[in-house]
C-alpha cells in the first residue's frame, strides 16, 4: 500500500465514517472502495494488469540489488543525447 494525504470536507469525513461503521471496515478501506468503483468507469490501460506490472518491478528490484557500476561511473546526460543523435542518423 501506498500512503496518500488528502484534504477533504467536514461532511465528507462524516459520511466516509458512518459507512465505514455500517459496513464494518475502516475509513481507509471505504475510501479505497469508492476509489476502485470510480476508476472502473474509465478504461485506463494498465487496468487489470497490477499482476505483471507487480513482476517487472521485482525484477527491475532484484537487477538494482545485484548489478554493479563501475568504480567512479558518472552518468553523462549529454553524452547520452550524443549517442542517441549518432544512431538516428544511421537509421
Amino acid at each position: 500500500m501506498i500512503r496518500k494525504q488528502f484534504y477533504i470536507t467536514t461532511e465528507q469525513d462524516q459520511a466516509i465514517r458512518q459507512l465505514a461503521r455500517q459496513q464494518g471496515v475502516s475509513a481507509s478501506e471505504v475510501v479505497r472502495r469508492a476509489l476502485e468503483a470510480a476508476l472502473a468507469r474509465f478504461s485506463l490501460p494498465w487496468r487489470g494488469q497490477s499482476e505483471a506490472v507487480e513482476r517487472l518491478l521485482e525484477n527491475c528490484r532484484q537487477l538494482g540489488a545485484h548489478h554493479q557500476l563501475p568504480a567512479g561511473f558518472r552518468f553523462d546526460r549529454a553524452a547520452c543525447y550524443q549517442e542517441r543523435e549518432a544512431r538516428q542518423l544511421f537509421d
